[in-house]
């Protein structure tokens, strides 16, 4: 469905310097042609124009696109309500103000494309491969600034630096994809790659999604044994709105119910552009004792609102998502971990069948113990548990998010 804006352009233009080209001195830049009603997607196309008037009295005209506009500005022709900015364009200063009635869908669309049999999406990025090319791995040695998202800049790619934390007890036999070992304590990059999403459901133009790849471990609280009081209730360790978890995937501040605060660094604001995000829907989830497949559940919570979300334990159960029903090992359910998740200690199978693959949270909680959380293992048996927390080292359950997007 196309939706309609009013997109209300008020170009105010100041000329600070003078700019010559070739012999021809521009002395004024105006806007004609600007539409009242844009519709979604079609900025590009709607008409509008530069018009560029140089003293020996020659006129040219060029069209308004995105291109023209600064990248770090164009989010705001996504965005509701009134922006001004200002930026050089052919030498002079342009105070570009106007008003953004309603909220627009970028132009260009995402295609979906079908491996064995499954259907994908690639939407956001995330560090996954590990770098192994060593002339790169001194180029990025001498490195030391990063951009706003913790990444280095290279050639035109981005790439992040972690020191490996892979536990030397219990995980000395694992290795990156490539087949290195990983060494505790060593310092690796792992390039910063689209993101590849499984559709689960179509309906129309809107998509539900689950990550492919296990990219990162996270704890779903830190503790598994203490419960908190938030308004006056009290909250268990495996209550998923009040869980570490779900604040990590949406950015929440969650200090006010004694987790972190990710505000601008959980995996909403790290993975997606802002173009990227006016595609994903804020969903309404379920988190009722169905949800858990147990009706007498007492650690259920209220159902919540969020962009990222886990699934639960009767979606990975959905035939109409690809599951199976049979609580079985699955490889519908099975995930490869990343190299980055592995350098972190993420947990995964070493056995010949499975390996590199990992286990993943729900957001179910267990029915018999406030501290456990329900997970899918690594062979797929979807009725896993493990406490919410690590009690012997870093977070070793994977994070697998899911999400609904429209796609007009």
């Amino acid at each position: 469905m196309v939706k309609k804006i009013n997109l209300l352009l008020f170009l105010f233009l100041l000329i600070i310097l003078q700019a010559c080209t070739t012999n021809k001195e521009v002395v004024n830049i105006s806007v004609k042609d600007i539409p009242e009603q844009i519709e979604i997607g079609t900025f590009n196309d709607a008409g509008i124009k530069f018009v560029t008037e140089y003293s020996n009295g020659q006129i040219a005209e060029e069209e308004v696109t995105e291109s023209i506009i600064p990248e770090e500005y164009r989010h705001y022709l996504y965005e509701e309500g009134e922006h001004s900015f200002s930026f050089l364009y052919k030498g002079i200063e342009v105070n570009f103000k106007f008003t953004m009635c309603g909220k627009s869908k970028p132009m260009t669309t995402i295609p979906t494309y079908v491996e064995n049999g499954m259907t994908y999406i690639n939407i956001g990025r995330y560090p996954q491969t590990v770098v192994d090319d060593n002339n790169l791995i001194s180029i990025l040695d001498t490195i030391s600034t990063t951009n706003s998202l913790g990444y280095i800049q290279y050639d035109g790619e981005e790439y992040k630096k972690i020191i490996s934390n892979v536990s030397n007890v219990f995980h000395s036999d694992y290795t990156f994809i490539n087949g290195n070992i990983i060494k505790r304590n060593v310092t690796y990059y792992f390039k910063v790659e689209p993101i590849k999403w499984r559709v689960l459901y179509q309906n129309n133009n809107e998509y539900i999604l689950l990550c492919e790849m296990l990219l990162d471990n996270i704890d779903y609280y830190h503790t598994h044994n203490k419960t908190r009081s938030v308004n006056g209730k009290t909250i268990y360790p495996n209550n998923y709105k009040y869980s570490n978890i779900r604040s990590w995937l949406n950015g929440y501040d969650g200090t006010t119910y004694d987790v972190e605060d990710y505000t601008n660094i959980g995996f909403y604001d790290v993975a997606f552009t802002e173009e990227e995000k006016i595609y994903i829907n804020k969903t309404l989830v379920d988190n009722s004792p169905s949800s858990t497949s147990i009706m007498t559940n007492p650690y259920v919570c209220e159902d919540t609102n969020d962009y990222l979300y886990l699934l639960s334990y009767k979606d990975v159960i959905k035939h109409i998502y690809g599951f199976d029903a049979s609580d079985s090992s699955s490889t519908l359910r099975q995930a490869i971990v990343s190299d980055y998740a592995r350098a972190k200690d993420c947990e995964m199978s070493t056995t010949r069948s499975y390996y590199g693959k990992g286990s993943w949270w729900l957001r179910s909680p267990y029915y018999g113990y406030s501290g456990d959380a329900c997970c899918v293992a690594s062979t797929g048996y979807f009725d896993a548990l493990s406490f919410v927390d690590s009690p012997l080292g870093p977070a070793d359950v994977a994070v697998r998010p899911a999400m609904k997007i429209t796609i007009e």
